[in-house]
């Protein structure tokens, strides 16, 4: 029902993981954020940490406390909370007459999303009254608008529903046959030429540009006439590729100033704030979060929203030399990975530049990659 976020600093963090696991205490999300760990743990997880940050020097401080239990604590003294809280759970002792959880079965390409949409304009949702809801009609209006379907089923049982799916299998598309070409899709120098079909225009050695003809579709016979036919081959070529990455000196960092929340009882669709929040700041940015309860797997449309905003003071941060420099590499290496990753480099020379503003970063390669584009060609009738 509850569980909290921690942070653990000094002493030995990989020791401090490895007791925990070996003191069976569940940890998860467990994140470095400049050499201090935040993680989180159930109630009585933390309550066992002590032993293990004790044998490996860590220092344990709770960051923030998640749950119903924590919520309770605090407002303990709101005699009027407690009572409608009483009342609260009475109701949900009457509500068998009404749809709870509704699950989406079998679907693969259409999403549960798609599916709940459909069914909510429907009438069948969280919270919807069962005797209202005629299955049959339903089912053969949500079939109509979810149109990938090929079957589906609404099965209620008590206060569960369960839509069962079954997606069409479509025909797989079939690549139309056109006569075409085969041009170069990037410039460098031919190394490797194969035909398999088509009429080859340019020879081993040949340096080509971005779109020269290199295999043609279009065929001369020996009788003078010419017929049209789909070029194929393997073309490879050596290649120049140039990546650069600049990273300014000066970032821009928000940092949270001020902060107000409360927390929403979610019942059943309906929405309910348990105090007033207010908030007269354009620049404040908003959050919500909900928690729903959750039995055997399915979620229930009972639970509770944290909401609030969050005011936040931008400056700016000047970035030493190395720091500046290893942010430039970090997105260099990934820009490489994107552009270059499917291709063989031979050679590569990177060079890093910085002046007082910024860090360039500069890398020509030479690659070995295949160059052949398929061109269609267009036929007057």
């Amino acid at each position: 029902m509850g569980y909290i976020t921690f942070t653990a600093s000094g002493g030995f963090s990989e020791r401090f993981i490895n007791l925990c696991s070996q003191n069976r205490v569940i940890l998860w999300d467990i994140k470095n954020i400049d050499g201090k760990i935040y993680a989180n743990t159930s109630i009585k997880g933390y309550k066992k940490i002590r032993e293990s940050a004790k044998r490996s020097s860590m220092k344990v401080r709770i960051y923030e406390k998640h749950g119903l239990p924590f919520f309770m604590n605090k407002h303990r003294g709101r005699a009027g909370f407690l009572v409608g809280l009483v009342f609260f759970l009475m109701i949900i002792s009457l509500l068998s007459t009404r749809i709870w959880t509704i699950n989406v079965v079998g679907n693969e390409k259409v999403t549960d999303k798609q599916v709940l949409e459909v069914f909510k304009d429907l009438g069948v949702y969280s919270g919807a009254r069962i005797s209202k809801i005629n299955v049959e009609d339903v089912q053969e209006l949500a079939k109509s608008e979810l149109g990938d379907l090929s079957w589906l089923a609404l099965n209620i049982r008590g206060s569960a529903a369960t839509i069962e799916v079954r997606e069409q299998i479509k025909k797989p598309k079939v690549e139309k046959q056109n006569p075409c070409n085969i041009v170069a899709s990037y410039g460098g120098q031919i190394v490797k030429l194969e035909v398999y079909e088509g009429q080859v225009n340019q020879e081993l050695g040949s340096a080509v540009a971005k779109g020269d003809l290199i295999i043609s579709g279009v065929i001369e016979n020996l009788d003078g006439s010419s017929e049209l036919r789909r070029a194929n081959g393997l073309v490879i070529a050596k290649t120049d590729r140039v990546l650069t990455q600049e990273q300014s000196k000066t970032i821009r960092r928000k940092v949270p100033i001020r902060e107000k929340k409360r927390y929403r009882l979610i019942f059943f669709g309906l929405d309910f704030p348990l105090f007033w929040l207010s908030n007269n700041n354009e620049n404040a940015v908003y959050y919500k979060h909900e928690h729903r309860l959750v039995l055997a797997d399915s979620i229930l449309p009972i639970g509770f929203a944290k909401e609030g905003y969050k005011i936040y003071d931008e400056y700016d941060i000047n970035l030493q030399d190395d720091v500046c420099e290893l942010i430039a590499f970090s997105d260099f290496t990934k820009q490489q990975k994107e552009k270059l990753g499917s291709i063989e480099i031979l050679d590569e020379k990177i060079r890093i530049e910085k002046n007082e503003d910024k860090c360039n970063i500069k890398g020509v390669y030479v690659c070995k990659e295949s160059i052949s584009q398929k061109q269609e060609i267009f036929v007057e009738n």
